[in-house]
């Protein structure tokens, strides 16, 4: 099968590839996508720069999620294979999961209530399609962000809250981690923030300005980290403006208008939006109003979602951004659901008992929406076929360059050929790289149709002989691979390239 957004997962297991391949003294675990043979390297990869030795990093995202995720396999000796982010990324989704049911009871903590909005927080926070999605089978940064801003969000609530001096410690050592971790960790510093001085102004400015400022001075110290990281590798001058780049790419100022983004978390959390509604009504009608009794809370969860809009064109194009959505939906409910249940003088267990059947009932529902939607994930029916092209080429032609003319490459083809492959290059250009790295062949591989940036469906190849001038072509049919002289071209594909590389 093949599933939405499963070239995030290919590229993580290809930069965990690359760090077993390259030594650790040459890529210090930066985003590195270049394989370890010496003819995997200088060779572009996407929008990726490369260091003085050939190897090509990505820029887009610091090392934390890969190097997690390869501590993990490590630790549990896990192949490196998609199986294996699942489990980690189940793991992610268990401990997420905990610590939002821990969250909220910190938030109910004097309601005798407390276990059943508890109870309704997790339901409604493992039932929603893109968590099922974007930590399970989808593995990428975010999927780490899920943990690591709720612990975030915790240590602050108790440090407020409580005064827990541990909490602070903690908080202050997160507001440092996140943004290296992902992008969201520098807009969830500017909500913290905020709320510093919200909360702490008209009591102690001193105290207000002093907390903000030292926010600020850990979120531009986890930039410089991340920069400096980068910089011992590659080129200060390139690497800036790559990131540049990457930044007016995916930002609020491309053309991606914002309905894509709202009608994407109408999809990325379906039949939870009914259930908010429902609650909404009943509440209105019963108590002719609705509350936010946790406002200063709801501020906190929802102000990283303006990280959605800053960087919208990602958000739309890879859905997993959007999971930081759950925490505002699911709490919203939770608070609905807990108006009701005091608004109740009696018929309190038929109230409760109400909302627990609606809860499991529309979790039920996205459920079977989840498993059913043929956009998320679908058959395909070319993997076994790829796999026979891969190994038989990697058998017989080892001497040789792969390259595709007009398609890019993505992490699925590295695996699967597990060697570097050249992306959107022509049969000439190809040929010089050949020549100049004194390689036999030049194989041009075929595209049947794209599912996705990660899996291809690969027809088969075009092979191009440097010492016979032959050309040949490689097919699959029913399992088995075959190969034929293309005598009808082979003659002017070379009179075309001694032509043009003559000029």
């Amino acid at each position: 099968m093949n599933y939405y957004n499963s070239d995030a997962t290919w590229h993580a297991l290809l930069t965990i590839e690359a760090y077993d391949e390259t030594p650790k003294s040459q890529h210090l675990f930066l985003p590195i996508v270049s394989l370890g043979n010496s003819g995997d390297k200088w060779i572009p990869w996407g929008a990726t720069i490369p260091d003085d030795l050939g190897n090509y990093y990505y820029t887009s995202f610091s090392p934390a999620a890969y190097f997690c995720a390869w501590l993990f396999i490590k630790i549990f000796c896990l192949p490196v294979s998609e199986n294996s982010l699942y489990l980690f990324n189940s793991l992610l989704f268990t401990v997420s999961a905990a610590i939002w049911g821990w969250l909220i009871s910190l938030v109910y903590e004097k309601s005798l209530y407390k276990r059943t909005l508890v109870s309704i927080a997790i339901l409604t926070y493992v039932l929603a399609p893109e968590l099922m999605h974007g930590m399970g089978i989808v593995f990428w940064a975010q999927s780490v962000m899920q943990v690591t801003l709720l612990m975030q969000i915790c240590a602050y609530y108790l440090y407020m809250k409580y005064d827990f001096k541990a909490g602070k410690i903690i908080f202050f050592i997160l507001a440092f981690i996140n943004p290296y971790i992902e992008w969201t960790g520098y807009v969830a510093n500017i909500g913290f923030a905020v709320v510093e001085l919200v909360l702490h102004w008209k009591k102690n400015k001193k105290t207000a300005v002093v907390h903000a400022c030292s926010i600020g001075v850990l979120t531009v110290c986890s930039f410089v980290a991340f920069v400096m990281h980068f910089l011992f590798r590659v080129d200060a001058n390139v690497f800036f403006r790559t990131l540049y780049a990457r930044f007016c790419a995916r930002n609020v100022s491309v053309s991606v208008p914002l309905v894509s983004l709202f009608s994407g978390y109408l999809k990325s959390f379906l039949w939870l939006w009914v259930l908010l509604l429902m609650l909404a009504v009943w509440s209105f009608i019963k108590n002719k109003k609705i509350e936010l009794r946790h406002g200063i809370f709801a501020v906190l969860i929802a102000f990283p979602l303006l990280e959605n809009m800053l960087m919208k064109q990602h958000a739309v194009m890879y859905s997993f951004d959007r999971m930081k959505f759950i925490f505002l939906i699911s709490f919203c409910i939770c608070e609905l659901a807990s108006n009701l249940l005091e608004s109740y003088d009696r018929k309190k267990v038929r109230t409760k008992m109400s909302i627990i059947t609606m809860v499991l009932g529309f979790g039920f529902l996205n459920l079977k929406a989840y498993m059913g939607d043929s956009t998320l994930i679908w058959d395909i029916d070319y993997i076994n076929e790829n796999e026979i092209i891969a190994d038989y080429i990697n058998e017989n032609y080892k001497d040789s360059v792969l390259a595709f003319e007009n398609e890019s490459v993505r992490g699925y083809i590295n695996m699967l050929f597990m060697r570097g492959i050249y992306e959107s290059i022509d049969f000439n250009t190809a040929m010089e790289k050949a020549l100049s790295l004194g390689k036999r062949y030049v194989i041009m591989l075929n595209i049947e149709n794209i599912g996705s940036w990660s899996m291809y469906d690969l027809s088969g190849a075009t092979i191009y002989d440097t010492q016979t001038r032959e050309t040949s072509i490689l097919l699959v049919e029913n399992g088995a691979v075959s190969t034929c002289a293309d005598y009808s071209s082979s003659w002017f594909v070379w009179k075309k390239y001694e032509k043009e590389s003559h000029l």
